[in-house]
């Protein structure tokens, strides 16, 4: 859970397409303090930083119809506002060599689907050295691994 003692509220954006996927993400992350917007295309994300949006992590899905989370990756990369911003693979693709391949083409990190709840929200906020204390033995292996580590 964030503490309040810590500078601001985290804010992720979440680019998703399956419903139930958006749902549990949120439920999950704003239940341990972050706040969540969901975006279910790249359109509806550019549309969203169009209008100001200026969240501190992006969690992309791979597989989304139309502009993909790869392509939607490396437009953001392309920008140096969100430079220092991680973006993460969110995707049901789990083999090893799919998780390489991402962290090779920019993805600061890979999450698989469906999501580990005792270890989903360590994992992001493990990003973000000011929220991420305490992580021990399987959140911490679970942060490592996802940060490619």
């Amino acid at each position: 859970m964030i503490d309040a003692g810590r500078p601001g509220k985290l804010h992720v954006c979440v680019v998703e397409d399956f419903p139930d996927a958006q749902s549990l993400v949120k439920d999950v992350l704003s239940y341990a303090g972050v706040e969540v917007t969901i975006a279910a295309n790249g359109a509806i994300l550019d549309s969203l930083l169009g209008q100001g949006l200026k969240p501190d992590m992006f969690l992309l899905d791979l597989a989304l119809p139309g502009e993909t989370g790869i392509e939607i990756m490396r437009r953001l990369r392309g920008d140096a506002s969100w430079n220092r911003c991680p973006i993460v693979a969110l995707t049901a693709f789990g083999f090893g060599r799919d998780r390489r391949q991402a962290l090779s083409m920019g993805f600061d990190g890979y999450i698989t689907k469906p999501i580990d709840l005792g270890t989903f929200s360590s994992t992001v906020l493990s990003f973000f050295p000011q929220y991420a204390t305490g992580l021990t033995g399987a959140r911490a292996h679970a942060a490592r691994r996802a940060r490619g580590r």
